[in-house]
């Protein structure tokens, strides 16, 4: 891929990591971290110097989950677009458009909202951040990923502090 920023900023590598896509972006939250953890520990440590990390959509929330969960990274910048870190309720239409079988299935956000914090739908991705607020009960019980991540249940897994950044760094 050729990307303008190489003739603004020549030598800068720029990696876009494809590991889950399409229907693969459906498994649970914390098996997606893990998969591109995995990839994200290598690239640190083959850029010890530091690394910009660029989180898009549901990505965002892979990403701040990695370098949350990772101790000793080199990651000086995280920067989080269109990001549903508070939850998502609701469905976007570009969901829709991406997985059209949805319509067949969606036909209330109430449905959708406790098929999300069911035991089949904690198995989906969107039903680890689903935030219904009719349902906020539910959500902080059975949903596994995002209360775990906002640190609004007790949990075991281990985080190291949002205050990553290195110093005169900023956090975006």
């Amino acid at each position: 891929m050729d990307f303008s920023h190489t003739k603004t900023h020549p030598g800068t590598n720029v990696q876009i990591i494809k590991v889950l896509y399409r229907g693969r972006s459906l498994i649970p939250m914390w098996d997606q971290v893990e998969t591109y953890a995995e990839v994200f520990r290598s690239f640190v440590n083959q850029n010890p110097e530091g690394i910009t990390l660029i989180g898009y959509s549901q990505g965002g929330l892979i990403a701040r989950a990695i370098v949350e969960s990772t101790p000793n990274h080199t990651v000086h910048t995280l920067i989080i677009i269109a990001s549903p870190q508070m939850g998502m309720y609701g469905i976007p239409d570009e969901v829709y458009e991406s997985y059209s079988f949805m319509k067949r299935f969606v036909t209330s956000i109430e449905l959708l909202g406790r098929f999300a914090y069911s035991t089949i739908g904690q198995l989906i991705s969107i039903g680890g951040y689903w935030k219904d607020p009719n349902y906020l009960d539910d959500y902080k019980t059975k949903s596994k990923f995002l209360p775990v991540l906002n640190n609004e249940i007790s949990h075991s897994k281990e985080k190291v502090s949002l205050s990553f950044c290195r110093e005169n760094e900023d956090l975006i």
